[in-house]
């Protein structure tokens, strides 16, 4: 994944109704870390990794890795397009 699309995928996370460390999650899930990856680098445990990963889903209505990224490029190219 290019820096640039990180950046624009972070500014959308940005923008959705997480809280901080589900943005944060939900960071490192769209750049592909494992849920084991992202407790080791957020200082969680994967339990809870996990727990959170389904409140993502859950409230950004998904089911889906590949569909919140989608959900999320479909908010970029919304805010590049106008």
């Amino acid at each position: 994944m290019t820096i640039q699309l990180e950046f624009y995928l972070r500014e959308e996370l940005n923008r959705c109704d997480l809280t901080n460390r589900e943005k944060e999650v939900a960071s490192y899930w769209v750049m592909d870390y494992s849920s084991k990856e992202i407790a080791a680098v957020l200082f969680l445990s994967e339990h809870t990794v996990k727990s959170m990963l389904k409140s993502i889903n859950r409230k950004m209505d998904v089911s889906t890795k590949a569909s919140l990224i989608l959900k999320l490029l479909e908010g970029v190219w919304s805010k590049l397009s106008t």
